[in-house]
């Protein structure tokens, strides 16, 4: 520890003692136009220039934050929350979530992916994702990379930025006044992608002066090697401190919960069994049966669970969903401590209840399970692969075809045919995934069954042969 704590003074005093300071800039400068183009014809068109100003205040590349808007509403294009274009849930869940405006919302996003990822050792978008995006997301990093490299021509190996913008004439970016504060809102914290509340802006990053002899370069490059790794070593050991006062054990989540049901109905009252069994060996002073979000962030405690045998809780409850979508849930332990004090606590990991649309029943298909999700829709997900199928019911508000043709425009080749007493529809798009979607309707609402897979998936067999086992369990009544 003390080697560790050595090395974070000589980095800091190496730093910012040296002859000069200087600038590594392993980042080429970001084009403006590289923006625009990429945002045009989307709701943040306007906002190329509010994103590289914010990059460069916050050091972190703006192709980064756009690409994680491209990933997560399609560049602003499907919000739910005001001029939230990254499903940055600052308040839990994402329709409290507002922003006052894009500016806004680029303005916190980049200053937190510094503050609360970047600083904090998340540095690769594979490390961004299993914090912003934790589960239930596995094309968040393709799509995420797709954008931020394939398109934007941004490094993966380093996300920062550091480059001074010079201000637009009369300190205005697209014609909009640029704001330095951040908003009240809620940020992720350093261990999961949950909130906590920001009452003061923190002052923009200084610059330092740029590169100017081979001899300061070598000697920035050993004093920002030491610092990073001293402080990377002091994060893990708080990290780990943290971990062991509040759990009597790794920290990691137990075994997941066991439910005997999957599938329930929307509107029906469902009696439904919860099995848990802790691994750790410590004692249980209590276990409770918690509601959560697709984050872990608790949304009401369903019940207390009794032992009914050796280290194995159960609790019976009818479960009733107002809505298609997914309920989740954890089971909570707090653990006696044979010392006194405060006893330590672990949770399991989320299991996911899939609540199908009203009086529809179906079977889940062999090697699938529900997956943990923010949306409306229920996912199913695949275990031995990454395709999935997404089930959703809305209103019928145009003609099936033309329906159709909204969904899959700039998807090719698209083939129809009429199966099963629906339409199926097959498509590639350049996003790099194929659909598989299967329209039938009910009264005036639409049904869609989609498969979503890889276009160079291994398993597309499989995963085709499942989706139309699917298909053949579905019943509708009403």
């Amino acid at each position: 520890m003390r080697r560790r704590i050595c090395a974070v003074l000589f980095g800091l005093v190496w730093w910012y003692c040296g002859p000069l300071n200087l600038q590594l800039q392993a980042e080429p400068e970001v084009q403006l136009t590289t923006l625009v183009k990429q945002l045009q014809r989307f709701p943040l068109h306007d906002e190329g220039r509010h994103f590289l100003d914010q990059g460069s205040v916050y050091h972190v590349d703006p192709r980064l934050i756009v690409a994680i808007a491209g990933a997560e509403t399609t560049y602003g294009q499907h919000l739910c929350a005001d001029f939230n274009a990254w499903n940055w849930f600052f308040k839990q869940s994402c329709p409290p979530s507002d922003f006052e405006s894009f500016e806004n919302g680029i303005t916190t996003v980049s200053k937190f992916m510094r503050k609360s990822y970047i600083l904090m050792g998340y540095t690769t978008i594979e490390q961004i994702q299993t914090k912003y995006c934790a589960s239930g997301c596995e094309h968040w990093a393709p799509l995420v990379t797709k954008f931020y490299q394939d398109e934007m021509h941004g490094n993966v190996s380093d996300l920062t930025y550091n480059h001074t913008v010079e201000p637009q004439a009369g300190g205005t970016t697209d014609s909009k006044e640029i704001k330095n504060d951040v908003p009240k809102t809620d940020v992720p914290k350093t261990d999961a992608p949950k909130p906590k509340e920001v009452t003061t802006p923190d002052n923009p990053i200084p610059h330092p002066s740029r590169i100017t002899t081979v001899l300061q370069v070598l000697a920035g490059v050993v004093a920002l090697g030491a610092l990073l790794l001293g402080g990377i070593a002091v994060a893990r050991y708080v990290r780990t401190k943290r971990a062991q006062a509040t759990t009597p054990s790794t920290g990691k989540k137990l075994d997941a919960l066991q439910v005997d049901r999957s599938l329930i109905s929307a509107g029906q009252s469902v009696p439904i069994v919860f099995t848990f069994s802790p691994r750790l060996s410590g004692e249980p002073a209590s276990v409770s049966l918690m509601r959560v979000d697709m984050h872990g962030a608790p949304q009401g405690v369903v019940g207390p669970m009794k032992l009914r045998a050796a280290r194995t809780y159960t609790l019976e409850t009818a479960l009733s969903e107002p809505t298609t979508g997914t309920a989740m849930f954890q089971a909570w332990v707090n653990y006696k401590d044979p010392q006194g004090g405060s006893s330590g606590s672990e949770s399991s990991a989320i299991t996911a209840v899939g609540v199908l649309p009203h009086a529809l029943q179906m079977e889940m298909p062999n090697g699938w399970e529900v997956s943990p999700s923010q949306d409306k829709e229920l996912l199913l997900k695949e275990l031995a692969g990454s395709a999935t199928i997404t089930l959703m019911e809305a209103p019928l508000q145009q003609t099936l075809d033309s329906h159709i043709a909204a969904e899959h425009t700039g998807r090719n080749p698209a083939k129809i045919d009429r199966v099963l007493g629906g339409t199926k529809v097959q498509s590639t798009g350049e996003d790099g995934f194929a659909w598989t979607t299967f329209y039938t309707s009910r009264g005036s609402n639409l049904l869609r069954f989609r498969l979503i897979q890889p276009t160079n998936n291994t398993r597309s067999i499989e995963a085709a042969a499942a989706f139309e086992q699917l298909l053949r369990t579905v019943r509708l009544d009403g």
